[in-house]
C-alpha cells in the first residue's frame, strides 16, 4: 500500500516517530504496486508525496525516516554516477 493511502493526512504522518514512519516507507518501497522504482531515491519519493501532503514538515519527517532506515541497514545506499540511490535490503 502506498504511504499516502496508509497515512492520508499530514497529521497522521507527523505524529509518528522516524522508526514507525520508516515502516510505512518500507511498505511503500517494497510493494511494486504501491511505489515506483524511482521512489528508491529520496528526492523522487518526497517529490511525489509533496503533491499529496503539501506540507514541508511532512517532507522533513519522511527524510528523517529515510535516514533512520539507512542507519539501521534497511535501505542500502549505493553510488550510481553522482546520484545516491538505494535498494531495499532483503536479508
Amino acid at each position: 500500500m502506498d504511504i499516502t493511502q496508509s497515512l492520508p493526512t499530514a497529521e497522521s504522518v507527523l505524529q509518528l516517530p522516524p522508526e514507525e514512519l520508516g515502516g510505512y516507507l518500507m511498505e511503500t518501497l517494497s510493494n511494486p504496486k504501491a511505489g515506483s522504482p524511482s521512489d528508491l531515491h529520496p528526492n523522487n519519493l518526497t517529490g511525489r508525496t509533496s503533491n499529496h501532503y503539501k506540507n514541508d514538515k511532512v517532507l522533513e519527517a519522511i527524510l528523517e525516516a529515510w535516514v533512520w532506515l539507512v542507519r539501521e541497514g534497511l535501505l542500502i545506499p549505493k553510488r550510481d554516477g553522482c546520484i545516491l540511490s538505494g535498494s531495499v535490503a532483503n536479508r
